[in-house]
């Protein structure tokens, strides 16, 4: 079976929004999907990370890389290994690990899709049916608007919940949230590298007395791994990073000499799923977990491949997904979420149909997300 087609196909699904309407709504309702197809007349597809104002970058490099896996047997590994070696001079991050991993993942899914298993059967293999998920929240303009999302992801049966509020903000609003809801569930911060090295200690600090399940991304700028480990060892707070990295290398030194005990990667920024497994072998060598990544606009391609993978790690660990589920047109089977968790799908491949629902979302420009604004 051999690659026969690789496509890029720029979507705006817009982000299922919560009321109080998230501040960042507008700018995550843009996506890229990769449709990968065989001489079998099986496709595939995988998602790409997108923070950019065109569409253009990703696609012209969806074009020209797909070209060079064009003819190749549709084997996730040789496809990596060639469009690596082909990218390298260029970059091994950004955009281009981006778009290796959508090729990849899209590869993957059409290996499973051919041989009538779920994606979890090329990765070992499930250990568990249901993968624990918490809501990741957007940002809100109040710490009020962010409790009453808090609520309701709670309502929803959510046991853990992540905020994004920034600053001295997060503080209050953490409290606030304590004080309200109480401590009857897990609770994470992630504050999107928007601090400096001597406010970060001091916003840490005051944040260690409300049992925190983990702190991510804490400084500015993300790859200084001295400056956060120095943080991680005088806080009693774990440390979560890893979206921003994208070598082996660079993981290891997170937790190395970053402190970091809870590694993020991300199949639609670090290169594939091929990539992930390699990141949770050294995870697990180096003493810590991985609980993947997925943007609060992820569709659900990218939700389901963390799931997927989950549910084959030696250790219980947690998935991303937003507080309100993505549209369901892309899904080949209902997505079941119950007490806090989704069940892992049976269907063959990653559980999105290839076909049939892109018309539905046509793309729209608009301008990129920064984290750093306020």
């Amino acid at each position: 079976m051999k690659i026969t087609r690789v496509e890029g196909i720029p979507l705006s699904v817009p982000l299922v929004s919560t009321e109080p309407r998230q501040i960042w709504a507008d700018a995550w309702s843009r996506q890229v999907l990769v449709k990968v197809c065989a001489d079998s007349g099986v496709c595939g597809v995988g998602e790409i990370f997108m923070n950019t104002s065109s569409y253009g970058p990703y696609l012209s490099l969806i074009e020209e890389l797909g070209r060079h896996v064009s003819g190749l047997p549709a084997d996730p590994n040789a496809v990596v290994d060639v469009l690596e070696r082909r990218t390298y001079s260029i970059g091994r991050g950004g955009i281009v690990a981006s778009v290796v991993g959508g090729i990849e993942v899209a590869v993957y899914d059409l290996a499973a899709k051919s041989l009538g298993v779920p994606l979890h059967r090329l990765l070992g293999g499930k250990r568990r049916d249901w993968v624990k998920a918490y809501a990741s929240l957007a940002r809100y303009k109040t710490c009020g608007d962010a409790e009453k999302v808090v609520e309701y992801a709670l309502g929803r049966g959510f046991k853990a919940v992540k905020l994004h509020q920034h600053g001295d903000e997060v503080v209050e609003c953490v409290a606030r949230i304590r004080g309200d809801l109480g401590y009857g569930f897990e609770l994470m911060v992630d504050l999107n590298t928007t601090l400096g090295r001597r406010s970060a200690l001091g916003v840490l600090r005051k944040l260690e007395r409300y049992e925190l399940a983990w702190v991510e991304e804490p400084i500015w700028p993300p790859e200084d791994y001295k400056s956060l480990g120095r943080l991680a060892r005088l806080v009693e707070i774990p440390i979560a990073a890893g979206e921003n990295e994208y070598t082996l290398r660079g993981f290891a030194d997170l937790v190395e000499e970053g402190g970091v005990s809870v590694l993020q990667p991300d199949a639609a920024k670090v290169g594939g799923l091929g990539k992930m497994v390699k990141i949770e072998g050294l995870a697990e060598a180096l003493g810590a977990i991985v609980a993947p990544h997925s943007r609060p606009h992820s569709l659900w391609a990218n939700i389901l491949v963390a799931v997927h993978f989950v549910s084959t790690l030696p250790y219980e660990s947690v998935v991303e997904i937003p507080p309100t589920p993505p549209v369901q047109e892309p899904l080949a089977v209902a997505v079941e979420f119950k007490d806090g968790a989704v069940k892992v799908p049976d269907v063959p491949g990653i559980g999105v149909k290839d076909d049939g629902w892109f018309g539905l979302y046509p793309p729209k420009e608009g301008e990129a997300l920064d984290y750093h604004s306020r």
